[in-house]
């Protein structure tokens, strides 16, 4: 049996959105089968992603619809660096967890 520390998980994902979720690791965040660096808090999905438009990493808040899938886009933010990134994203989890 392998020891922990020789598992390895590979992420199908962005490098840039994979260095964010490395280096800000938020609770109850995770990579989803799209790659994105999210969460879900009640009907509000949060999450980071590289935007292929202006191939910025953005992050969004979407709400997910009596189907389950993504339904209305509330949020969209790009931010000057991961810094930047990391306060707007824990300042949209308040937000949103109010709302729960």
């Amino acid at each position: 049996m392998k020891e922990l520390s020789e598992v390895i998980y590979k992420v199908k994902t962005h490098p840039w959105v994979a260095r964010f979720a490395s280096e800000y690791r938020f609770p109850g965040w995770y990579i989803d089968t799209n790659g994105c660096y999210g969460c879900l808090l009640s009907k509000y999905w949060i999450s980071v992603f590289v935007n292929d438009y202006d191939k910025t990493l953005d992050i969004t808040v979407d709400t997910i619809g009596k189907s389950g899938y993504l339904d209305k886009n509330l949020e969209l933010e790009t931010a000057e660096d991961d810094a930047a990134l990391a306060a707007i994203a824990r300042r949209l989890m308040s937000q949103y967890a109010e709302k729960c």
